[in-house]
């Protein structure tokens, strides 16, 4: 199986869809390095697609590897997709990107690692993202990159929020990131104690306390 990564000069914007909204930038990878990537997307109804065309061997195997940041909303009714085809868009492969449909091989720093290994159907081989109702960033992978999941695990997803993390959020998700106190690791993720839960406890003891006390002093007040 052969290697192909993510190059962001290599792609351009869909001119087939004609409410695409994207941008290439400078922006941080999870390994730490500032690189030029892809974002696209926005919260509205526009759909957005970059592609990007390779020359391959017809029925060889290859692997496309590269990083994903968000691509999801809190509706839960957006699309994040890669579409990989030849000569037939209607024999294409596509990949769903969003709520772990597609397994990453790595997670760290709300970057996903993907490799989404395919068959070459033809010699010209047409690779498409495709985003609507979220905005996701697509960096450029290395080897180095594919190098590191041998070396350290993925860190802990929080899968109590409705949408994943996004870096045009200035903590990575749409609630303010003041709100959380602390996590608990549960398994393979963490979940967050947030300010507003400890509160509503408090609130709920006090309310308790209030009623115990007074069904305390009605009982006393009886016996005398």
């Amino acid at each position: 199986m052969k290697d192909l990564f993510f190059l962001t000069n290599d792609w351009d914007i869909d001119t087939d869809a004609h409410s695409t909204v994207a941008v290439i930038k400078k922006i941080h990878s999870a390994p730490g390095r500032k690189v030029m990537g892809w974002q696209l997307g926005d919260w509205q109804f526009n759909w957005s697609s970059i592609y990007t065309e390779m020359k391959l061997s017809p029925g060889e195997e290859y692997c496309f590897h590269f990083w994903l940041n968000g691509g999801e909303n809190d509706r839960h009714d957006e699309i994040c997709e890669l579409e990989i085809f030849g000569d037939d868009w209607n024999n294409r492969q596509s990949f769903a990107l969003n709520r772990n449909h597609t397994k990453p091989v790595l997670y760290i720093k709300g970057w996903y690692l993907f490799s989404i290994p395919f068959t070459a159907p033809d010699e010209f081989v047409k690779f498409r993202f495709n985003i609507q109702r979220a905005i996701a960033t697509i960096l450029p992978a290395t080897q180095t990159d594919l190098d590191l999941t041998k070396h350290i695990r993925s860190d802990r997803e929080d899968l109590t929020r409705k949408q994943r993390h996004n870096i045009v959020f200035p903590g990575g998700y749409p609630e303010s990131p003041k709100d959380e106190l602390f996590r608990i690791n549960r398994g393979d993720h963490s979940v967050p104690v947030r300010r507003s839960h400890v509160i509503a406890g408090i609130t709920v003891l006090g309310i308790a306390f209030v009623a115990l006390n007074g069904y305390i002093s009605l009982k006393t007040r009886k016996r005398k």
